[in-house]
């Protein structure tokens, strides 16, 4: 009886102790433990139990340097090994961190991933394994990684981006739209303007028109004599009424 509560007080503590247990590196304690945030397995029978289920990564930071920490990033990579078929899917992100007083704490929860799989004789589920880095100012103070061989998983693993990415619309091709220019009807005999980004086809030079020639006059016929302008021998006009010398009334 006793070893029996023995095995069952062994077990119910190896159920509370945090996964992986606390790091601490310059300045920082670090505690990773695995969180579900969803759960939807269902029973099919006695036999066969369905895993469906959401999980993450609760992260919980400590400041244990006497120096407060500036605000930070949490980047963080998980891998998703599938039950069947042994396929690898990899899922990143990037969380903010607060700035930390010394000996003040914030907790963080990173990936929302979907887990699988199905329990017959045994447990068939997938396997999750996480990498996270904890920079400031741009420089790495921290990284915690769950597994040796995390690297060469990573290699192999698919990238699943989140629903929200994949859901965005391509963005529209840029396209050059060419302004339609009205035409006006030209009038008939004018030059027509070329359009735009056309060579303009020569216009054949107007037909010169021929000058006009004054009629000649026309020359009397023969024996016939042309009236004549009289005139005096000076050359000057004929005076028919005298004018030039005509007396003044009262004269002699």
């Amino acid at each position: 009886m006793k070893g029996i509560l023995y095995l069952a007080f062994a077990g119910l503590l190896l159920a509370t102790v945090p996964e992986g247990g606390a790091e601490e590196k310059n300045g920082l304690q670090v505690n990773v433990t695995k969180r579900t945030l969803n759960r939807s397995d269902r029973r099919d029978s006695i036999y066969y139990t369905r895993y469906d289920r959401t999980q993450g990564y609760k992260v919980a930071i400590k400041g244990t340097a006497p120096r407060p920490f500036p605000e930070g990033e949490v980047s963080w990579t998980i891998l998703v090994t599938k039950a069947l078929g042994g396929n690898i899917e990899k899922y990143v992100g990037t969380e903010k961190l607060k700035a930390l007083r010394p000996s003040e704490s914030t907790e963080l929860m990173v990936g929302a991933v979907p887990i699988g799989g199905y329990r017959y004789d045994r447990d068939y589920k997938d396997e999750m394994e996480y990498d996270i880095s904890i920079t400031h100012a741009g420089k790495e103070t921290m990284r915690l990684t769950s597994t040796s061989n995390f690297a060469a998983l990573a290699k192999r693993a698919v990238l699943i981006k989140p629903p929200e990415e994949e859901a965005q619309p391509e963005a529209p091709r840029s396209m050059t739209v060419t302004p339609l220019v009205p035409v006006t009807p030209a009038r008939p005999g004018a030059a027509q303007p070329a359009r735009p980004g056309t060579a303009a086809t020569p216009t054949a030079p107007p037909t010169p028109t021929t000058p006009v020639t004054p009629a000649t006059p026309a020359t009397p016929a023969a024996g016939t004599t042309t009236p004549a302008t009289p005139a005096d021998a000076a050359g000057k006009p004929f005076d028919f009424f005298n004018l030039g010398n005509k007396k003044p009334a009262g004269g002699n």
